[in-house]
């Protein structure tokens, strides 16, 4: 027996248990809105929506996005949280939380909110590190690495669309270089018209 072989599941069957249980959570929770604003509402229903919550307008409104502050997300404060917008329908928003500069703050905030959502919906099987040479985990040098794009935290919760042809809709939660704490929840199906249509208006550019 290898000195590690007590932390193995005892029989393939428990983790094959496991794997099942996230598959039938993720065919019956569907993703619908977010701060029940339902995807496909208009700019103007959620900025009514918002504004109920006491939320402010925040910065300038362009044709495809809104954003507001003055506003907590799960009693958290937030700098802002920006609504994204194709053909006037709402396809996905982020909650951008208060920058951390402590390592050890930032990842108790990043595991505190993963750890709701695991509660909330289920628990994610797509929680993903990566460290480059020269960095890895533990070393206290998570804010440069991220600062300089050498080390990438996310995680990810798909939710099967009710409409069978669309793709996975999504939570996610992830860190930038600017050490932003980064929540988002996406429309897939309206998202990457949104993507693809403003990437195409760039493009005319050249």
């Amino acid at each position: 027996m290898g000195i590690f072989d007590f932390l193995k599941p005892k029989t393939s069957e428990v983790n094959n248990n496991k794997i099942q249980e996230v598959v039938n959570k993720t065919n019956e929770i569907e993703l619908t809105s977010f701060l029940n604003i339902p995807f496909g509402s208009s700019k103007e229903f959620t900025n009514e929506e918002m504004t109920k919550k006491g939320a402010v307008l925040f910065g300038e409104q362009t044709e495809s996005t809104i954003a507001f502050n003055n506003i907590t997300f799960g009693g958290l404060e937030v700098d802002f949280i920006i609504f994204y917008f194709y053909e006037d329908k709402f396809c996905k928003a982020s909650v951008y939380f208060n920058v951390i500069t402590s390592e050890f703050q930032l990842l108790d905030k990043y595991y505190s909110i993963k750890t709701n959502i695991d509660n909330k919906y289920y628990t994610s099987d797509k929680h993903y590190e990566t460290y480059n040479y020269p960095f890895h985990k533990g070393d206290g040098q998570l804010t440069l690495g991220l600062q300089i794009k050498e080390i990438d935290i996310k995680t990810f919760w798909n939710f099967t669309n009710s409409n069978s042809n669309h793709e996975d809709d999504y939570i996610s939660i992830s860190l930038d270089e600017r050490l932003n704490l980064i929540l988002t929840y996406e429309n897939t199906f309206l998202n990457t018209q949104y993507v693809d249509y403003y990437t195409s208006k760039r493009m005319d550019d050249f």
